[in-house]
Formats: C-alpha cells, structure tokens, sequence
C-alpha cells in the first residue's frame, strides 16, 4: 500500500509534525525523489556484482536494466507529489545463477541499500533518512527473505522454475454450472500457486480449454492461454488469475447463449524465473509454437463402432521446468539454437521466444500427429526420409538465413488428401472387429499407444496404401510425390512412418519418444486440444508431485510438493490432495 502511494507516509509525517500543506508537500517530493534514487542504486549494486561474478557487461549493463525497467517518464511521474506509483525497479540476470552468485547478488543490493541508511545521518525527521529506511525495509523483503526462506526445501540463491495444475471432473464443483472455469477451481489453484512460485516467481501462465463457441469459431475444443511478467514485489497468483479471469469474462459475455462447459476442467500452468532468457511475455509458459490451427482429425467411436471425422481447432500445448539442453532427430544431438532454425523449416512457422521450452513445443507439434494425415505426413517425411538437420537447408549450416528445403504445406496437404481417401476406402471395405484386438500395442520405436488400437490396421491400412494411394493423386501431385520420394526404399518407409503415426501418435507416445531422444533435466506438461479432458506429465531429473482426491475425480500436479497441501473448502478446510 505504502509502495503504491508513499505520500501516505508524507501525509503521516505532516499531521504528527502539525507542518503546513506546503511544508508536507516539500517532505513529499524530497521523500519520492530519494525513494527513486534509492531504489535505482540498489539495483545497481545488483548489476555491478553480476558483472564483476561474470566477467562480461553482456546482457548485464542492458538499458531496461540501468532504468530499472521503468521508463524515464514513469520515473518523472512517479516524483510527483500525490502520483501513485505502480512500477518497482528490477533487474534480470539470467546469466548470473548459481547458490553463491545469487547469494552475492542480492546481498550486494541489500548491504547498499544499509549504507545508506547509515550515511542518512538516521534524522527520522529528514525525508532522506525515510526514504533510506523505506528502501531497506523493501530491500529485506526482495533480497534477504528470499534467500532464506527453507520452510519449501529452497536453498539460498536457488532460482528456478515450477509446473502446476489440476484436472477434475466438472459435476464435482456444485454450484459453477454456466462458468467456463469455476471459482473452486479458482480458489484452488490460486492455493497451489502460492506455494509453487517461491520455484521462481518473475512470470507465470496458464493454460485452459473452453468451447470453441466462445471465440465464434468452428465447434470443438480451443486453447486460452494468458501470460504475465510479474511486476517487482507484486504478486504472482494474484497477477496470472485476474488476467485469467478477465479474459474468461469477456469470452463468455461474448457467447452467454451458447457455450458449453467442459466435463473435464484441465488447467496446466507454470511460474518461472529466467534462467535460459530473461524474463518477457514471449519467454513465458504456457508455450506454443504452431498455435491454433484448424485441423480434419479422426477419431474411433466406441459407442457407435465407427470412425468418425471432425473439423477441430487443433493446439498443443506444453510447460516446462528445468534444463533442455538438446535432442536427436536423427543420429547426432542437436543443441537448441540449431534445433529452433530446424523447427521454423519443419514446421513452416517462426517463434521469436529465445528459451529452450519453446524449442520443446516445436518438438511435441511435430511428434503429436494422431488422427491428423496431414500431421502424420509432415511427420514421417522429416524423420523417416530426412536423414540429417541440414538436408532441409540443402546442406548448409542451419542459420536464420539458411534456405528452406521442405516441401510446402500445400504438397503435404495434398499428400494427405489422398492418404485418407485410401483410408476411407479401408474403413467401407473392413469392419471395426477386424481393425481393433483387445491388446495395447508397444512398438521399440513407437513407444505405448494409449488405447485398443492393434497391429492389424497398421499392417493393412499400410499395405493398402502402398498399392493405392497413387491412384488418389492428381498429376501434380504425384509428381511432387516422385520429386521428393525418388525410390521405392524412400516411399515404403514414409508410408508405414504415416500409418503408424496416424494410429499412434497420440500425446503419451510423443512424450515417450521426445524423452528417449532428448538430453538435459526437466519436468513437463503436454496437452492437445484433441483430447482436451487429458494431460500428459513427465519428469527426468526434475521434482513432479501428483496428488489425487479419494472422494472425488480430482488430480493436482505441481513441481513442488508441499503446494500439494492447498485445501478445499467445503464443511472444514482439509487438503484437496489426501492421496499422492
């Protein structure tokens, strides 16, 4: 509050003194002035210990760090008297971690901030020696309790990152029907974030699925992803779930006659403090790096014992926590800078994010195909006919201006078409007792698949395909499909490659293999909006706590187990996790 409007303590120094309104306005503006100063030598001293740990100016002495990230006329507002002041000063230091750096750091900005209380001449009746005061107190609170705070097994100047989240069934929160996200739900989330963001607590997201109505689209299920870069002192749960809220405000005001709340409420959400970038909305989880694209996607009905196909928006979805360091599309490991010019080629769009977890999206839209043709296309062609990165920049060194080798989206597409004319032709002629066999299927390459689907459509769907699908293609099209497939080696492994893939690569079996391939640690969180009710968690190296409620369908998830602690309210607070 005082932070926010310091002329509080102006106003209070004036009536206890009994000074005249001039008088308390001089103390005001001398008060702001040395608050400002104060405040921007403080993060200094952060600044010139991260450069001498360091030994390098780079991506230290930036000038959004110098300002404090704030700009110099909100630093002009912010002095006159009666202005309130909503921008604290911070630095980012992505590139000084470590427990005895952080510690160094943050002890710098706190040990300055001491001096100059001292050197204020301690006249509590002088605006400098307030303002000094102020500037400790809020220096203790970001710097020394931070450090010490061990209550959540934190060490000191220990800094990362943490994923949370929870799926629960929609008739279990009574009294939220008509809501696209439930207070309950709400409430406890805001009681697990709480306790996740002392992992790291500069940004944080959320990500949700509501009814594709809302957005005045097709009909399906869409993604509703909301970021925020916390400001210094601010609070993190507060931030991201107003925004949230919000945002789902102005979505069901739009569509208040239409929309239809999920049975299955998912939430996958993630606190970070910068360790591979600085903090920004764009290096912010939720990632994405396709986004919403509208997708033909095919699924089995169990109830009618038919295949059926839908126009979906189609979005996944992923948070991470930890350290990806790189991955292997083929037989060398490839570090994630290079893997990023890899990916805007594969995937035929660019993102700006630095980081390595939007590298790890990249990777899960090109895993995730199952039920899409023209995903399982792009899928086998980039890693059952490519044989190396640098084939798709014709073999030059990957770079952000290197060519782009892969076939356009529209030779995929229309390869895709023609798949799935042979596939329909399958399904009239094959009755769904010989598509499936009561048995999981596990290939050493493939990984699990996540339901009944057998060998048998595999092996026949591809042999089909082998035989007929030139017989689906235009001129054009089979001319690019011989352009690009040059030998009869080439055409049999792509298309087994796309079968398979449109059979099994579902969200388990692209996290299996993404694992198997990838090297570093770190914990994840996978979602697609094709199968909007499910949510894939995974860890190597990394802390991954799941709790479950015995007396309800509910699951938490969060990188720190203690939050797991967060409790309902029903007719006495108690955990909602009573079974991890």
């Amino acid at each position: 509050m005082i932070a926010y409007q310091p002329s509080i303590i102006a106003l209070v120094c004036g009536l206890w003194s009994g000074s005249e309104f001039k008088a308390t306005l001089q103390f005001d503006l001398l008060f702001r002035l040395a608050k400002g100063v104060g405040a921007i030598v403080h993060e200094h001293a952060h600044l010139v210990t991260a450069v001498l740990i360091c030994g390098t100016c780079h991506g230290i002495l930036t000038p959004e760090n110098c300002l404090g990230h704030v700009s110099l006329l909100d630093h002009a507002l912010q002095l006159l008297p009666g202005m309130p002041c909503p921008h604290a000063t911070y630095v980012t230091l992505p590139k000084c971690q470590g427990t005895w750096p952080a510690c160094a750091v943050h002890l710098a900005g706190l040990t300055v901030s001491a001096l100059l209380v001292i050197f204020s001449s301690l006249d509590w009746s002088s605006p400098l020696a307030c303002a000094a005061l102020f500037n400790l107190v809020m220096s203790v609170s970001s710097d020394f309790i931070v450090l010490w705070k061990k209550d959540w097994g934190l060490c000191p100047g220990t800094f990362g990152c943490g994923n949370w989240g929870l799926v629960i069934a929609a008739h279990e929160l009574k009294g939220n029907k008509g809501h696209l996200f439930p207070s309950q739900a709400m409430q406890l989330l805001h009681k697990v974030l709480n306790i996740v963001e002392l992992r790291g607590a500069q940004a944080g997201g959320v990500n949700l699925f509501v009814d594709g109505k809302c957005f005045g689209g097709p009909h399906g299920i869409r993604s509703v992803v909301v970021r925020v870069v916390k400001k210094k002192r601010a609070q993190l749960p507060q931030a991201i779930l107003s925004k949230l809220w919000w945002k789902l405000a102005r979505l069901q005001t739009r569509s208040a006659f239409g929309f239809k709340q999920p049975e299955i409420i998912v939430a996958q959400g993630h606190s970070r403090f910068g360790t591979s970038s600085a903090p920004a909305l764009k290096e912010t989880h939720p990632h994405q790096w396709v986004g919403t694209v509208t997708e033909k996607f095919w699924s089995f009905n169990v109830t009618k014992s038919l295949w059926e196909c839908s126009i979906i928006p189609m979005c996944v979805t992923i948070t991470h926590n930890g350290d990806f360091d790189e991955w292997k599309p083929y037989e060398e490991m490839v570090g994630v800078k290079e893997l990023g010019h890899w990916l805007e080629r594969v995937l035929a769009k660019k993102n700006a994010a630095r980081g390595d977890s939007a590298k790890m999206a990249g990777v899960m839209d090109l895993l995730i195909s199952k039920g899409s043709w023209f995903r399982s296309v792009r899928f086998a062609y980039t890693l059952f006919v490519l044989t190396h990165v640098e084939q798709i920049t014709g073999w030059e060194p990957l770079s952000p201006d290197a060519p782009n080798k892969m076939p356009k989206e529209g030779i995929f597409r229309a390869w895709a078409d023609a798949f799935e004319q042979v596939f329909r032709s399958y399904i009239d002629y094959h009755s769904p007792d010989k598509s499936y066999v009561a048995k999981p299927v596990w290939d050493p390459d493939f990984g699990p698949s996540d339901d009944v689907q057998s060998q048998i459509i595999i092996e026949d769907l591809a042999k089909l395909a082998t035989s007929k699908l030139v017989d689906f293609m235009s001129s054009r099209t089979l001319e690019s499909f011989d352009s690009f497939l040059s030998s009869e080696s080439l055409r049999s492994a792509f298309i087994s490659g796309v079968v398979r893939a449109f059979v099994q690569q579902d969200m388990l079996t692209a996290t299996w293999q993404f694992f198997r391939r990838a090297h570093g640690t770190f914990g994840i969180s996978v979602t697609c909006t094709a199968w909007p009710s499910s949510c894939v968690l995974a860890a190597k190296g990394q802390p991954m706590s799941v709790g479950f409620d015995e007396t309800r369908s509910l699951a938490l998830w969060a990188s720190e187990p203690a939050s797991l602690a967060a409790g309902w309210r029903t007719s006495a607070l108690r955990p909602a996790a009573s079974a991890r």
